[in-house]
Formats: C-alpha cells, structure tokens, sequence
C-alpha cells in the first residue's frame, strides 16, 4: 500500500510539473512573438484585393518596453519616435527610400487570399515597415504609401499590450492598363481617282484587244480557205 501511495504522489507531482512547464512555454510564445494581419479593400471600389503582394521589413527590435533600430537601418536617419501619425508616415517613407536604394530583402512576404487577406504568423517583436505590389489579380493597378507596425503596439486605452495586429492598408485601385491596338494590316480605304484610273486602263484593253481580233479573224479565215 505504501508503495502504491508514493506512486501516486509522484504521479501527480509529476502532472503537475508537466502542466507548470506547458504553461510556461505558452507565456513565453505569447510574449516574444505576434502575428499580423492584413486586409486589402479598395478604398476605390470597396472591392476586395486577392492576388496582392506584401512585404514586411523588421527595422527595429523591441526589448525593455521600448523600439530599438537594427544595425542593418541605423544610417537611414529614421527616427523611431512614432507617438503621431505624422511621424510614422516620416519614418516609414524614409526607411523606404533606403531599402529601395540598398536593395534589401524582405523579412516575409506573402499573396492575400480570395477574401483579401494575407497573414504573417510567428513575428518575431519589433517595428516593420509594410510594403506593397503594384498590381493584383486581374492587373488592377493598385496604388499605396508604406506604413509601419509595432509589435506589439499599446491598446488605445494604455492598459495592455496587443501582440495579434490587424490593419487595413490605404489602397487605391484603377483599371488595369489596356495594351494598344494595331491596326489591320489592309485597311479597308475608300476608292482613290488612281484606282479609277486603273480600271478604265484595263476596259481600254480588254476593248483594243476585242476591236484586233475582230480584224485578224476574216484574214486568218482567208489563209485558212487559200491553203
């Protein structure tokens, strides 16, 4: 019986360790990644987007409740003070003219969906600057500026922290660029005075060469008669 009780105590011990540690890990998921994910409607047409490309640039780090620039964009002279729209829109238009002249790469990229939506999992923490295509599916012409995202960003309320961010891009669409016509290569063009001219000189022969076979035919009946 002893034997037994002491099984049973390390059992539940040992279930609760487990349960401790899942716990644990779950906390520690939660807390040093996010998600992000992206809607693209048409500001033009409310039209959903599928067949849009994303990119999304992690340019700074978050540790310590704060931002912090990456070494690979600290000369791109963009300031990480984002407490106004103003200022994100600075930020953002800056980092983008230095990743277009450096040619970086993206840190993801993904197509939205037939609902419009694309979703990066697994973020590691941290700012991104969110670009896109220019184009969607059927060659909609899609026209945007670049933004950024925190990761996680602070509710609207300042009480907690958002890890899962969700936004809706400025997205303007046209219609897709439609490629010239060639015309046809013959024209059906209305009749010149040449082409009149032509076909009276064609009458005129037929006739000439009616008028000399009706004066060789008696002389070739002639011949024929005296041989």
């Amino acid at each position: 019986m002893v034997v037994k009780r002491m099984l049973a105590r390390i059992g539940c011990m040992l279930f609760a360790v487990l349960v401790l540690l899942n716990l644990a890990v779950t906390a520690y998921a939660q807390v040093n990644s996010g998600s992000l994910t992206l809607k693209a409607v048409s500001q033009t047409n409310g039209k959903r987007l599928s067949g849009l490309r994303f990119y999304a640039y992690r340019v700074a780090e978050y540790a310590n409740g704060s931002y912090r620039m990456l070494q690979a964009y600290e000369a791109s002279g963009a300031d990480l003070n984002l407490e106004t729209a103003a200022l994100q829109k600075a930020a953002a238009e800056t980092l983008d003219r230095y990743i277009a002249a450096r040619q970086i790469s993206e840190t993801v990229s993904g197509l939205t969906g037939t609902t419009g939506e694309l979703v990066f999992p697994n973020l590691e923490l941290g700012v991104y600057l969110v670009c896109t295509g220019s184009t969607a599916d059927d060659g909609v012409l899609v026209e945007s500026t670049p933004f950024l995202v925190m990761i996680p960003m602070t509710s609207s309320d300042g009480t907690e922290l958002i890890y899962e961010i969700t936004a809706e891009p400025k997205l303007t669409t046209d219609k897709p660029v439609e490629p010239p016509v060639d015309p046809p290569d013959n024209p059906d063009l209305p009749q010149t005075g040449q082409e009149n001219a032509t076909a009276i000189y064609v009458l005129a022969g037929l006739g000439a060469m009616i008028i000399i076979s009706g004066f060789l035919s008696p002389l070739i009946a002639r011949k024929r008669r005296q041989g």
